[in-house]
């Protein structure tokens, strides 16, 4: 199973290899729909088939395509450890698959091109954010929104202290436990604080926060590897002491400075949530406003435009710093980068994409904001407007 990240979107978008086979699928994560998801994916890959005949492919090579997903179907292990959707991206070559915070609406898609628009609420800056939950005991990454909260699982992680100590320094046979008092032993009740026993008893109060460091440096390692290249804001809730440990080893430039300073061991994931939720909100709004600020204010200039054709290829120039694009929109067409030339299509046809997909992507990959905005939020009447780097 793989990671979404920056680099396996580009990977999907620069795909060569046609034809390319786009699945999407709704997953569940408990209840009786866990055993209906295998048949739901069954019945996508039939539509893939049929579709992968009219593209004029022979039985051997279908079924070659469509194999890395067919092995998924029997596989109980895989389908009891669900997110909330299932993305599936085959070609001649390569087969990648990804367990998604995402409720997907089912699609089999075969192109020229791997079919990317979906995943684009994972990349935009819609209100989406990061959140991780510094403890000792278990340190977790989830992902969410307003009105939802996924947890990470993070392979491959110490998620204690005691699980890093184990493999960091196990000469030192150094045992962790989580007790009552200060970090001097007299502390006060309540409050819980690191103890270590066998070779490294009576360290000292600056070898123990080492300790601790090293600790959440590896941790952001791990989550490094699920949102290095993402747009999505990150916010921190532990001990107030835990925090700046945190932030020394931070290199994820959304790490926002707002924090909630609470011990989550001790709340609910849906109070983590609702607390994370009050701090990160302001953000939003915020940088949103600052966005259509400016591209009002510039507009004019040669540095803002809200012409469609002008946008797609400054985007493919990653020429764009920031691109609104108004929800529900769709315009087909090609781009022939080699000519510089746009064509719109009225319908759909084989070659054809939307081009508004193809500029948020572009824009995303080169580091970009994207805002999908309702028609009434939009800088201006347009269906897409942009603010240009130069």
């Amino acid at each position: 199973m793989e990671l979404l990240d920056i680099n396996e979107l580009k990977l999907l978008a620069n795909c060569q290899e046609q034809p390319c086979i786009s699945i999407y699928m709704p997953t569940h994560r408990t209840g009786r729909e866990v055993e209906q998801d295998p048949i739901r994916l069954k019945n996508l890959l039939r539509e893939a088939d049929r579709k992968l005949g009219q593209y004029g492919l022979r039985r051997k090579e279908i079924d070659e395509l469509l194999d890395p997903a067919e092995k998924l179907l029997g596989s109980s292990d895989f389908w009891n450890h669900q997110s909330d959707g299932l993305a599936v991206f085959l070609n001649k070559n390569e087969s990648h698959i990804y367990r998604l915070p995402l409720s997907f609406e089912e699609a089999a898609i075969v192109s020229h091109r791997h079919h990317l628009k979906r995943l684009l609420p994972l990349f935009v800056n819609d209100g989406r954010f990061f959140l991780l939950a510094l403890s000792q005991k278990k340190s977790r990454l989830f992902e969410a929104t307003k009105h939802s909260i996924s947890e990470y699982e993070l392979e491959g992680v110490p998620l204690s202290l005691e699980e890093f100590m184990k493999y960091e320094d196990p000469e030192k046979q150094l045992q962790y436990h989580t007790g009552t008092g200060d970090a001097g032993g007299g502390g006060k009740p309540g409050k819980r604080s690191a103890m270590y026993h066998g070779h490294g008893a009576g360290m000292d109060d600056a070898a123990k926060k080492e300790y601790i460091s090293r600790f959440f440096k590896s941790v952001e390692n791990g989550i490094d590897k699920i949102i290095a290249g993402r747009q999505e804001p990150l916010i921190l809730v532990g001990y107030e002491h835990y925090i700046p440990m945190y932030r020394e080893a931070n290199s994820y430039d959304k790490l926002l400075d707002n924090e909630v300073r609470k011990n989550p061991d001790d709340l609910r994931e849906k109070e983590i949530h609702e607390l994370a939720w009050k701090e990160v909100e302001p953000y939003f709004g915020q940088e949103r406003k600052n966005y259509i600020k400016k591209y009002k204010e510039i507009l004019g200039t040669g540095k803002a435009s809200n012409n469609t054709e002008q946008i797609i290829k400054a985007a493919h120039g990653n020429r764009v710093e920031c691109l609104f694009l108004k929800k529900g929109q769709q315009i087909l067409g090609s781009y022939q980068p080699e000519e510089d030339k746009i064509v719109v299509y009225e319908k759909e046809q084989p070659g054809s994409e939307d081009l508004l997909d193809f500029a948020a992507i572009r824009t995303i990959l080169s580091g970009g904001a994207v805002y999908i905005m309702e028609a009434d939020d939009m800088p201006d009447e347009n269906p897409a407007a942009a603010i240009y780097r130069y």
